[in-house]
């Protein structure tokens, strides 16, 4: 139990005061002072320190206390009752029917007492003081503001003797004095219960063997456990009141404002820090439907063990991208649900399989995968399997030097999955399934990766054309992830089209405006989700541009001179499979990707095709 110091101007209220301790109701005041208002702010500090953690206190007294210290303060105000004597006195002294009653003073003395003239049949006028100096105006303001009588404290009075009115002096009775101890009762009560739950707290969070973190909805830290101050290298003082984002980078402040708006449950994501990687989990706590905290939980996570073989002391490892998931999304709301999605599988080693029509983000999202997971420190090895034949597959991944050899202890990323043949399929099944391999002499061999492969197209389209063995399909079916093109998607089209001509009009030093019809053309085009074909065009399209401002006209004639019409003699004798795909894209009104899925092939290489024998409708469509 606490201890509460009681502060009074008068030697009226510490007699009051101590008769109401008589009745034994209150244990916990420690003490009961006369105190002037000068020595107010002193005094209170003194009983702090002599172990007060409530004071109570009245009128100015109890505003400088509060203002100069950080000790909670109970206010003893006049209560209703005890106002309603002194205007009852008052009616009696001054004999009118409705008599001017003036009462000045501290504001926070004062009860609320608007409806007084009703009550009382009087003209009630209240002149509140905010400070000492203030008081003595607001005194001569009642004294001459036509007033029958005065109530208030001793400036008061002498004012109201100054002008010839009668007054009344503002005293206390029991009645407020014990409804002012009551409440720091109560107060000191719920201040125990409140360090009683944050010792327990501590406690749970420096008996834990993980660094843990309390934060408000905001993100900045309320508090640290002792295992967290080791994480960070820095003390609790250092560590509250910080940004949770400052000391996390990688931490999604999106994903925490959504789990304070949402109440979401919790999460779990690896960050990397100084001290290598952790495994936090951010927990919100919800009081009354609303979230109140988060608590995050850190732990250390321990770093595979490189196994790779060395060359003669040398790091032959490849050198590993630099991509993170922080550098993926352009504001893109469909990849950013990937990349969360991805933050979850970044923890696992799990094999993974993307796809997408960006073969440039599905590496870049293979990279943060590695970059951000438990195998970060090892090797990142990407391999292209497209144009490989069955030998140059074996070779490249399994000879003496391969990629499985070199990405040992890392990631092994293999681009065009949908080109791997059935043999090394079953041998890829093999090396994530049983973490072994067999080199090319046929002997069997640890091995120890992760293993990510990507195509163009979902799992189910690869094992709808036969392309993907049935082992491998189950082993990847429920680790599989769409990696979608911003190119693609309505709320980011547009800002991946100016960014990137930004660059190329930096890039060649030549600058121009992209008007808004011009911009509109661009982002009707299909560009099959790559930015490459976007990029190569857009260079064009500025390096060709001899006027500062390109328009959908600029565009329209570069795409009218990259698409001649066809030649008579090709139109004259269209070959069967320019026939198949004409009669695909009238079928499908022009539209490449719905085109491409009914003949089973991708958009790139419906757009070679296209290209090859001049199938260009007269409208791009998306």
């Amino acid at each position: 139990m606490g201890k509460i110091s009681v502060l009074v101007p008068t030697e009226e209220m510490v007699h009051l005061t101590h008769n109401i301790l008589q009745e034994g109701q209150f244990s916990n005041i420690q003490e009961v002072l006369l105190t002037r208002t000068e020595d107010a702010v002193t005094q209170a500090r003194q009983a702090a320190a002599g172990g007060a953690s409530i004071l109570v206190a009245r009128g100015l007294q109890a505003a400088l206390i509060k203002r100069h210290t950080s000790i909670p303060v109970v206010e003893i105000v006049i209560s209703a009752q005890e106002m309603a004597l002194l205007i009852q006195r008052a009616r009696q002294l001054i004999q009118k029917d409705r008599p001017v009653i003036a009462v000045a003073g501290n504001q926070n003395m004062f009860c609320d007492m608007s409806r007084f003239d009703e009550i009382f049949h009087i003209n009630l006028l209240l002149f509140p003081a905010c400070d000492d100096d203030d008081l003595a105006q607001k005194a001569q303001e009642a004294a001459q503001s036509g007033a029958d009588l005065l109530i208030g404290g001793n400036t008061v009075i002498a004012a109201a003797k100054e002008a010839g009115i009668p007054s009344l002096f503002l005293s206390n009775t029991e009645d407020s004095i014990r409804t002012a101890l009551l409440l720091a009762q109560n107060m000191d009560q719920a201040l125990q219960n409140q360090k009683r739950s944050q010792a327990q707290m501590d406690v749970l969070l420096d008996s834990r063997y993980t660094g843990a973190l309390s934060l408000n909805p905001q993100g900045e830290v309320l508090s640290a456990n002792s295992i967290m101050e080791e994480l960070l290298g820095m003390k609790q003082a250092q560590i509250t009141g910080q940004p949770v984002f400052a000391l996390f980078p990688d931490l999604e402040q999106g994903q925490l404002a959504s789990m304070c708006v949402e109440k979401q449950a919790p999460c779990s994501l690896i960050v990397h820090h100084s001290s290598g990687l952790l495994l936090c989990t951010c927990i919100p706590i919800v009081i009354d439907g609303a979230v109140d905290s988060i608590l995050v939980s850190c732990q250390k996570l321990r770093q595979k063990a490189s196994v790779a073989p060395s060359d003669k002391g040398r790091d032959s490892r490849p050198p590993r991208l630099p991509f993170r998931f922080s550098d993926l999304s352009p504001g893109c709301q469909a990849l950013d649900r990937s990349i969360l999605q991805a933050r979850i599988f970044a923890q696992t080693t799990e094999p993974l399989f993307l796809w997408g029509p960006d073969s440039l983000l599905l590496l870049k999202m293979a990279a943060a995968l590695h970059n951000e997971g438990p195998r970060s420190s090892q090797a990142f090895v990407e391999l292209d399997m497209e144009e490989l034949s069955f030998q140059e597959q074996k070779n490249l991944l399994f000879g003496e030097r391969g990629a499985v050899t070199m990405a040992e202890g890392g990631t092994l990323y293999l681009a065009g999955a949908q080109a791997i043949c059935p043999q090394i399929q079953k041998s890829l099944f093999h090396l994530a399934r049983s973490r072994m391999r067999r080199n090319t002499q046929g002997k069997r061999l640890p091995a120890n990766l992760r293993l990510i492969l990507s195509s163009p197209l979902s799992l189910r389209e690869l094992s709808g054309k036969g392309q993907l063995i049935p082992s491998l399909y189950a082993l990847l079916e429920y680790f599989s992830l769409e990696v979608p093109s911003p190119l693609l998607q309505p709320d980011s089209a547009k800002e991946q089209i100016l960014q990137l001509f930004h660059q190329l009009c930096e890039k060649h030093e030549s600058y121009h405006q992209l008007t808004a019809g011009g911009l509109k053309e661009l982002i009707g085009l299909d560009w099959g989700g790559s930015p490459l074909r976007l990029e190569t065009f857009l260079a064009r399209l500025i390096l060709e541009s001899s006027r500062r401002s390109i328009d959908e006209l600029a565009v329209s004639r570069l795409l009218q001179a990259m698409n001649p019409p066809a030649s008579a003699q090709t139109a004259a004798a269209p070959s069967p499979e320019a026939e198949k795909i004409s009669e695909a894209l009238r079928l499908h009104g022009g539209n490449r990707r719905n085109t491409a899925r009914y003949l089973g092939i991708s958009t790139a290489t419906l757009w070679r095709k296209m290209k090859k024998y001049r199938l260009l409708p007269p409208q791009w469509q998306a």
